[in-house]
């Protein structure tokens, strides 16, 4: 009953199944750090969507005041213009937010090449550990 090949490959099957676990936890922590990267990009991308909105706000208004002349209604037209100035007013703060976020940002960037730089070396640890367990593999 004490099949001298049988224990070798169960011995070799629970090594196996433990580098694969290992494996498998190394794979969920680089998806996390993509993960964290990624909802970096969708926020950054939300503030220009912003400012986007506003600039379509200022064409829609710059619209309205050029038709409010022809119509010769010069207090809608002032009405309009007062309004632009609150959405340029606007739109410069979401910009000035923009600017104070890449600046702050522009300090974090050696700490993000830093982080794809350990990323790097979590995917040749995950590549020698899979060489690893395929060579076991190979060897059963």
């Amino acid at each position: 009953m004490n099949n001298p090949a049988i224990l070798k490959m169960g011995g070799a099957m629970l090594g196996l199944k433990e580098d694969i676990d290992n494996a498998l936890t190394e794979i969920k922590t680089l998806k996390k750090e993509v993960d964290d990267e990624l909802q970096k990009t969708i926020m950054k991308t939300s503030g220009l969507l912003d400012i986007n909105k506003k600039i379509e706000e200022l064409q829609l208004a710059i619209r309205m005041v050029l038709d409010s002349l022809s119509d010769n209604n010069i207090k809608a037209a002032e009405k309009i213009l007062r309004k632009m100035h609150k959405i340029i007013y606007e739109t410069r703060l979401l910009l000035a937010k923009g600017i104070q976020k890449s600046m702050l940002k522009a300090t974090q960037d050696l700490a993000e090449a830093e982080n794809g730089l350990i990323l790097m070396v979590g995917f040749d640890d995950l590549t020698a550990k899979f060489n690893y367990v395929e060579e076991k593999i190979n060897n059963i």
